[in-house]
C-alpha cells in the first residue's frame, strides 16, 4: 500500500504539511508529514490500514484545515488572550475580531452589545494577504478559542 499512499491522500485533496480533521476521529486534528505519515495532535503516529479503510469505506468525512502562518498564529493567540472569540470578514473585505453572539447581516457580521475590532486598524494585519482562508461567504465565523485550544501551533 505504501506506493499508493500519495494517491490515497489526493482523493481528499491532502498534501504533505496539511492539517485535517476526521469527523469521527478520536485524535483530531491530524497532520500529514512529508513522508505521508499521519500524526495526531499529540504527534503520535496514526498511520495504519485501519485509518485508511475507515476513510475509504466508513461514514467518516475529512475536513482540510486552513494553513495558518506563524504571524497569523501569533495574532490568534494574542486575540485569544485578550478575550476575543471570533474572526470574520465583512462583505467589504474588512477583517473583524468579535466577541459574543454573532449575527450576519447583508454586508457585515455583528455582535449585538459586544465589541467589534477592525484588525487592520489595531494590529499589523494586511487584509489582502493575512487570514485569506476567512471569507465573507463562510457560513460561520472562525472560532479563535477552538483554534488556540485544539489546533494551535
Amino acid at each position: 500500500m505504501n506506493n499508493k499512499v500519495p494517491e490515497f491522500f489526493k482523493l481528499f485533496d491532502l498534501k504533505p504539511g496539511d492539517r485535517f480533521e476526521i469527523s469521527d476521529g478520536d485524535c483530531n486534528p491530524y497532520r500529514l508529514t512529508e513522508k505521508y505519515q499521519v500524526l495526531n495532535c499529540e504527534n503520535t503516529d496514526c498511520t495504519s490500514d485501519e485509518l485508511f479503510l475507515s476513510l475509504l469505506y466508513g461514514n467518516s468525512t475529512v475536513k482540510k484545515l486552513p494553513k495558518i502562518t506563524e504571524k497569523e498564529d501569533r495574532i490568534l493567540h494574542a486575540l485569544y488572550d485578550l478575550g476575543w472569540k471570533w474572526l470574520a470578514r465583512d462583505k467589504n473585505g474588512f477583517l473583524m475580531a468579535l466577541s459574543g453572539a454573532l449575527i450576519k447581516t447583508f454586508n457585515a457580521w455583528h455582535a449585538p452589545c459586544e465589541a467589534r475590532m477592525h484588525l487592520s486598524r489595531m494590529l499589523s494585519v494586511d487584509v489582502s494577504t493575512d487570514f485569506q482562508f476567512i471569507k465573507w461567504e463562510d457560513e460561520e465565523p472562525f472560532r479563535i478559542e477552538k483554534y488556540v485550544e485544539e489546533y494551535g501551533q
